[in-house]
């Protein structure tokens, strides 16, 4: 497929600023009262990223922490984050957003074994212009509102782990062109954007080079185990540049 030619509530000291994703170090000061909307899915909805993210900003910057609300949904894709935007993402007043879209964006349905034709490849294409025309919008919607948008690369599909649920060849393909659309968009807008999808292919192709039935993410081969969110969360927190050594505050202001 070659679409490209077709056309919760948890609080952490976390800073992201426009053109790269920029962190704490030091001394430097974070606003307190920032607050950090995380939209996504089910794997942020049910994840533990956010929570992990929490609790390592907590240990950097105890007296310093902003709000992050979890603004995942299950099911959710960027159709329906647009139509909830006025009454549940801009309704928590948020500063700042991370968006991680497109597991419900690329149509699953689509990929069922023996499913080909050029008319199926064609509504495949469909579903990922749409995801891209959605992302500019919702870029829109936010950076109306004040908000800074930082974007983030779909998550795995897996479809070469061995002896769990039936396999629908191509999806991660999909999420593929879906992560090179939102490096794009990102390129476009000069935001920040973290890649997941690339590293954590990688890293699933090595695991599985010594034992195929391993995965990163569960075994019906679409929401990530604790392991895999604790990858993501290192890969988030590598591209944020995020300090290794704890802060020397110790305790409220």
């Amino acid at each position: 497929m070659d679409c490209a030619t077709m056309s919760n509530h948890y609080r952490s000291p976390f800073c992201v600023c426009s053109g790269t994703v920029s962190l704490p170090t030091g001394e430097a000061s974070i606003a307190k009262g920032t607050r950090y909307g995380v939209i996504g899915d089910s794997i942020t909805h049910h994840g533990n990223y956010p929570i992990y993210l929490d609790v390592f900003y907590h240990t950097r910057f105890p007296t310093r922490p902003v709000e992050v609300i979890n603004l995942g949904i299950s099911g959710g894709d960027t159709d329906g984050a647009i139509k909830r935007f006025s009454w549940d993402i801009s309704a928590h007043d948020i500063d700042v957003a991370t968006i991680m879209l497109g597991m419900n964006d690329v149509g699953r349905e689509l990929y069922q074994p023996g499913a080909v034709s050029p008319e199926i490849n064609q509504q495949r294409c469909q579903c990922i212009d749409t995801y891209e025309k959605n992302i500019r919008m919702l870029i829109g919607l936010l950076l109306e509102k004040g908000v800074e948008p930082v974007l983030i690369t779909p998550s795995l599909y897996d479809e070469t782990v061995q002896g769990v649920e039936p396999n629908l060849p191509g999806v991660n393909l999909a999420l593929a062109e879906c992560a090179a659309r939102i490096r794009k968009i990102a390129a476009e807008y000069n935001i920040s954007v973290i890649d997941i999808h690339t590293p954590m292919t990688q890293l699933n192709t090595n695991i599985q080079a010594s034992t195929p039935t391993l995965s990163v993410v569960g075994s019906e081969r679409v929401h990530p185990g604790p392991f895999g969110h604790l990858a993501m969360t290192y890969w988030i927190l590598k591209q944020q540049q995020a300090p290794m050594i704890g802060s020397p505050e110790t305790g409220p202001d």
